[in-house]
C-alpha cells in the first residue's frame, strides 16, 4: 500500500535540493571569478569515465585496489562472481577464498585466479576478465587554468587529466595580480613539450603534447599510473624556441625540447612542402648574447646523417623552395574551335599553332578576321598614366590628357596576330608565344553589319562582299532628318579602331557604322550671342574714331 512521505521525508528532500542549489550557485560563482581573473578556457568538461581508447594489454596492466574482476565458472554448477581488488589488493572468491592480486599484471592475476578457482571446480571452465578499472587521484600542477587533484585511470593519459584542468594556457592574457582592480599582470604561457609526469618512484617522463599531436605518436602522450604526479613548466626564456622559415607544411615558432634534433623539429612543422629544397637546408645559431652568429649547411636527403643534427635553443632554421617548382600554366580558349577549354602550357615556349592543333583546329564558322588574344599578364596591361587620368574629372584634363585617355578606353588588352596570315598564309612570325593566363576568343563568322544612329532603322543587315557605309544606310531606310552626315564613322570590329570613311571603305563582316546626332540649336540664343559680339565691336570702332578726332 502506497504512504505519504512522512515529515521528516520532506524536510530531507528539502535539504537536499537546498544543498544542490548551493553547489551550482559556489560554482556559477567560481566560474565567473575565473572569468574576471583573464581565463578562457571552459571550467567544466564532460569526461567520459568508462571511455577507453583501445584495448587493455592483459601484459602491461596492473592491478591495484578499486578494480573490479569478473570470474565466471562455468560446468555442471554455474557461478559469476564480480570481485573488487579490496585496498590490501586482494580478491574474496566466497567459494574458493582470498586471493593477493595487487600489484600483478592482468595476465598474471588471470593464471593466479583460475589455478586456486580449479582447487574447487576440478571439471568447470573458468573465465577471468577486468569489467572495471579502478579510479586513484592524480594532482596537477603549475600553468594551467584549474590545477588541482583529478580521477584518472589506468587507461587516462596526460592529455586527458590536461582537460579535466583547463587545457593548456597558449595565449596571454591579463590576470588581476592582487585585489586591486588596477593591478593586472599577463598570464604565463604554458609549455606544451617539457611536461613533466613524476612517477611514485621519483622517475621523471618528458610529454611532448605537440610532437603527439603533429604526429599522432602515443610515447609522447604516455599513461598514467597510481601515485603520479603532473607538472606543466611555464614557457620561460629558459626553455626557448626554434624558429623556422621557409618550405615547411606549418613554419613558425616552436618550442624547444633538451636534445631536439633537425629530424624532431621538420616533423613537429609537419614535414617539408612539396618544394622544399632538401640539399641545403640553413641553421642559424647565434654565439652567446652578441650579435654574431654561425651557419650550418645541411644536406637533408634521404638517409643523410644531417638528420641527426643536434638543435639548440633560439635557433632560427631556412627552408629553401626551388624555384618556379611544378607551375601550371594555362590558356583558355573559347569560341570556334573542336574543343574549347583550358590548355596546359610551358610559358614562354608554347605557340599559338600548336594549342589551336591541340584544340583540334577550327570550326568552319570559325572568323579568324575577328579572332583575339587577350593577354591579363598585370605587369604587361599596367599603365601608370591610364590609372592616373581614371582618378580625374574629365573637365580637370587637359586636351591631350582626354584624347589619351578616350584612346586607352577603347583599347583591349589584346595581342596583335593576324590568325589568317599564320593559318592560310603560313607567316610563322605571327606565330607568338604564349603567357600565363592568355585567353583565345575565336567567333563565329557574324555575316552582318551593325548600322547605328541617326538612320530610319538602325540595327543589323546581312553582310555584302565589297559594299560601302552608304549601301547600308540606304539598306537601314536612309538618314533621319537630324543625322549629322560629315560625321559617320565606321568602327572596326577586329581591331576596335574608328575611321571616317569614304565611298571606297569597304565595310568588313561584323564593323559597325555609325551615324551621330546633329547637336541641338538655339537660334535665339545664337542670335542674342551675335548681336551682342556686333554691338561690342561698334563701340569698339566708335570709341577708336574718337580717339583720333
Amino acid at each position: 500500500m502506497f504512504r505519504f512521505p512522512t515529515k521528516t521525508a520532506y524536510i530531507c528532500i528539502f535539504l537536499a535540493a537546498i544543498s544542490v542549489i548551493a553547489q551550482v550557485r559556489d560554482s556559477d560563482k567560481q566560474s565567473s571569478t575565473l572569468r574576471e581573473e583573464g581565463y578562457s578556457a571552459p571550467v567544466y568538461y564532460l569526461v567520459d569515465e568508462d571511455a577507453l581508447e583501445g584495448v587493455i594489454d592483459p601484459d602491461i596492466y596492473m592491478l591495484g585496489p578499486g578494480d573490479v574482476i569478473g570470474v565466471n565458472i562455468w560446468g555442471g554448477m554455474e557461478q559469476k562472481f564480480l570481485l573488487t581488488v579490496n585496498p590490501e589488493g586482494d580478491i574474496s572468491i566466497p567459494t574458493v577464498g582470498s586471493i593477493e592480486v595487487g600489484g600483478l599484471v592482468l595476465s598474471q592475476a588471470k593464471e593466479l585466479v583460475k589455478e586456486a578457482s580449479h582447487k574447487v571446480y576440478k571439471s568447470g571452465e573458468i573465465t577471468v576478465y577486468l569489467k572495471k578499472l579502478r579510479r586513484f587521484r592524480i594532482p596537477v600542477s603549475g600553468v594551467v587554468p584549474y590545477p588541482g587533484v583529478y580521477d584518472a585511470s589506468a587507461a587516462d593519459r596526460v592529455s586527458h587529466l590536461l582537460e579535466k584542468a583547463g587545457n593548456l594556457v597558449l595565449e596571454r592574457e591579463q590576470k588581476l595580480k592582487s585585489s586591486k582592480e588596477s593591478e593586472w599582470e599577463l598570464e604565463p604561457l604554458s609549455s606544451s613539450r617539457n611536461i613533466l609526469l613524476i612517477h611514485e618512484t621519483g622517475d621523471t617522463v618528458r610529454v611532448d603534447l605537440l610532437m603527439f599531436a603533429r604526429n599522432n605518436d602515443l610515447s609522447f602522450n604516455p599513461k598514467v599510473q597510481e601515485g603520479d604526479a603532473i607538472y606543466i613548466p611555464p614557457l620561460s626564456e629558459e626553455i626557448g624556441t626554434v624558429r623556422v622559415f621557409g618550405a615547411v607544411r606549418i613554419p613558425g615558432e616552436v618550442e624547444y625540447s633538451k636534445g631536439d634534433s633537425i629530424r624532431d623539429i621538420i616533423d613537429i612543422c609537419a614535414g617539408f612542402a612539396d618544394d622544399a629544397r632538401f640539399d641545403e637546408v640553413i641553421v642559424a645559431r647565434c654565439l652567446g648574447r652578441t650579435a654574431e652568429y654561425r651557419t650550418y649547411s645541411l644536406d637533408l636527403s634521404t638517409d643523410s646523417p644531417d638528420w641527426d643534427f643536434t638543435m639548440e635553443a633560439d635557433d632560427r632554421l631556412f627552408v629553401r623552395s626551388i624555384p618556379d617548382y611544378n607551375l601550371r600554366h594555362i590558356v583558355t580558349i573559347t569560341g570556334e574551335v573542336v574543343y574549347p577549354g583550358v590548355y596546359s602550357i610551358v610559358e614562354s615556349q608554347t605557340r599559338l599553332s600548336e594549342v589551336i592543333q591541340r584544340a583540334g583546329g577550327f570550326t568552319n564558322e570559325a572568323s579568324l578576321s575577328d579572332a583575339e588574344i587577350i593577354r591579363t599578364t598585370q605587369e604587361e596591361i599596367f599603365d601608370p598614366e591610364y590609372e592616373r587620368l581614371k582618378l580625374i574629372p574629365v573637365a580637370d584634363m587637359g586636351e591631350m590628357e582626354y584624347e589619351y585617355f578616350k584612346t586607352k578606353s577603347r583599347e583591349k588588352a589584346s595581342v596583335v596576330v593576324d590568325f589568317e596570315a599564320l593559318f592560310f598564309r603560313g607567316d610563322s612570325a605571327q606565330d607568338i608565344l604564349f603567357r600565363d593566363n592568355d585567353k583565345i576568343n575565336i567567333p563565329l563568322q557574324a555575316k552582318t553589319v551593325r548600322v547605328s544612329g541617326q538612320v530610319a532603322a538602325p540595327g543589323l543587315l546581312n553582310w555584302e562582299s565589297g559594299a560601302n557605309f552608304l549601301f547600308y544606310i540606304e539598306r537601314s531606310g536612309g538618314y533621319t532628318y537630324n543625322a549629322r552626315k560629315k560625321n559617320i564613322r565606321v568602327i572596326r570590329a577586329a581591331t576596335g579602331t574608328w575611321i571616317k570613311p569614304d565611298k571606297q571603305t569597304v565595310i568588313n563582316v561584323g564593323d559597325t557604322i555609325f551615324v551621330p546626332e546633329k547637336p541641338e540649336r538655339d537660334y535665339w540664343e545664337i542670335y542674342k550671342d551675335i548681336l551682342l559680339v556686333v554691338t561690342q565691336m561698334a563701340t569698339i570702332v566708335l570709341l577708336i574714331h574718337t580717339l583720333q578726332k
